[in-house]
């Protein structure tokens, strides 16, 4: 029943401003996109900053960021945040019988298609996921 996942790139550009999900990292805003000069070459990197909530006190610390190469972003998991569809894909595939993975792969082949498929595929992923370790742990097709 297990099916091999479909990691799929898109070559999407994200602007300045745009709220995005970094990751297993979390929610950052884009704060903008900037050329610099590493080893030699000129990179484009995305500048992330989490969201501003409290507004920083006097005297501390500068909110960090991360830099991150435009051309490899959506490979290490840059992505826009669930939508409402992808949430009811996500609850579908918790509540159906497939599992995503082969059963009898070993452990050290299966985790990192578990964490491409998470950094890949967003919260789809995670389901895909979830519903593979939950199979694997309890042997069971469906959770109660």
């Amino acid at each position: 029943m297990g099916t091999k996942t479909s990691v799929e790139f898109s070559n999407i550009e994200f602007n300045p401003g745009t709220e995005v999900v970094y990751g297993m990292q979390g929610k950052f805003a884009i704060a903008g996109i900037e050329q610099r000069e590493v080893g030699g070459q000129s990179i484009r990197f995305y500048k992330l900053e989490t969201p501003k909530v409290i507004p920083p006190q006097k005297g501390t610390r500068k909110d960090l960021s991360i830099w991150l190469p435009v051309t490899s972003a959506q490979n290490r998991g840059l992505r826009l945040p669930m939508t409402p569809e992808e949430a009811q894909q996500a609850l579908q595939i918790l509540s159906g019988r497939e599992y995503y993975f082969p059963l009898d792969e070993n452990w050290v082949k299966v985790r990192p298609k578990l964490e491409t498929t998470v950094c890949t595929e967003g919260g789809v992923g995670l389901a895909k996921v979830v519903s593979f370790l939950f199979v694997l742990r309890r042997k069971q097709l469906v959770p109660p």
